[in-house]
């Protein structure tokens, strides 16, 4: 079992339930900064070292923009379909 995984997730839950946001660095935004931190200790004058720097940066850039695609996602559609079930739908059954 990985605890990592099962640690993050009781993490998210409390958060949730505490309606405080917390910002957690993606696995590309994570990848973008390995990448970069290789490129600069290549050189950044080497063609592997500045090619590690330009993809460690879209990788940085691919987890920001994973990041807001979810939780755009979650305002959008989860949130008020969690409203929908847990409010409107039992009025609905009640009737």
């Amino acid at each position: 079992m990985n605890y990592y995984i099962v640690g993050t997730r009781v993490e998210d839950y409390i958060y949730e339930k505490l309606e405080k946001k917390k910002e957690r660095t993606s696995n590309f935004e994570w990848l973008g900064a390995d990448m970069i931190d290789a490129g600069i200790e290549f050189g950044s004058g080497t063609v592997y070292g500045n090619a590690l720097i330009k993809v460690g940066q879209t990788q940085q850039k691919l987890g920001k923009s994973e990041r807001e695609f979810v939780s755009s996602a979650y305002k959008g559609f989860a949130q008020p379909l969690r409203k929908f079930l847990e409010e409107d739908m039992k009025n609905v059954m009640v009737r």
